[in-house]
């Protein structure tokens, strides 16, 4: 319950969370002997009798659907990184409403201020965590050299490269994971930080028109 609560209040404290339970289960057995037991498992559910083109083509669908997720959340992430500079750029020009002219009450300006000092602070983590999504590394891609390990290894079966088509996917699943949780974290910061600048503007605008009538 409690957590529930600080993932609500603080949201990177939940990817945090997530990413010390990824990196202890990769952890538990090491990379190598992982990599081996997917293998493994694969290759013990694989039919003996089935279609293996259908197959092939079916694990091949999968693997380049998660491939295009993975560019869809980085394509993302990067416009969060741009949407956020514009967003700072506005808060820079915003502040002008607490001139001499416009007469907004102390009390009234100090709450907007406090409050555009807060979202600057979120949108700072949002890109942060913007550019997070786009620096978690080990991913698994096809690659020239594991086609000609696939052939130094089985001579290039059919079965195989199901098998590897799905380890690979599977063993995917963390870093998307990671990911997706990032980017998460990147939405509702930058949303949060935008809330908090209509709240400033709301707050100067009836200040003046409100109070120094």
């Amino acid at each position: 319950m409690l957590n529930k609560l600080l993932f609500l209040i603080w949201p990177p404290y939940e990817a945090s969370v997530a990413d010390k339970a990824i990196i202890l289960r990769s952890q538990e057995i090491g990379e190598n002997a992982r990599w081996d037991a997917l293998l493994n498992e694969i290759r013990g559910l694989l039919p003996q009798d089935a279609d293996y083109e259908d197959l092939d083509k079916y694990a091949k669908d999968i693997q380049e659907s998660e491939l295009k997720r993975k560019d869809t959340v980085e394509n993302k992430a990067t416009s969060f990184i741009s949407s956020v500079g514009i967003a700072i750029t506005i808060i820079t020009i915003i502040p002008a409403l607490f001139a001499d002219t416009w007469e907004i009450p102390r009390t009234w300006a100090l709450v907007s201020g406090t409050a555009f000092f807060i979202a600057i602070i979120l949108l700072l983590v949002s890109v942060y965590y913007a550019f997070k999504v786009r620096l978690v590394k080990g991913f698994v891609v096809p690659c020239a050299d594991a086609f000609k390990e696939l052939l130094k290894e089985c001579g290039g079966k059919i079965e195989e490269r199901i098998v590897i088509r799905i380890a690979s996917t599977k063993w995917n699943e963390d870093v998307l994971h990671q990911k997706i949780n990032y980017l998460s974290v990147a939405e509702d910061m930058f949303l949060r930080g935008l809330a908090l600048i209509a709240f400033a503007v709301i707050i100067c605008i009836s200040g003046k028109i409100f109070i120094c009538q």
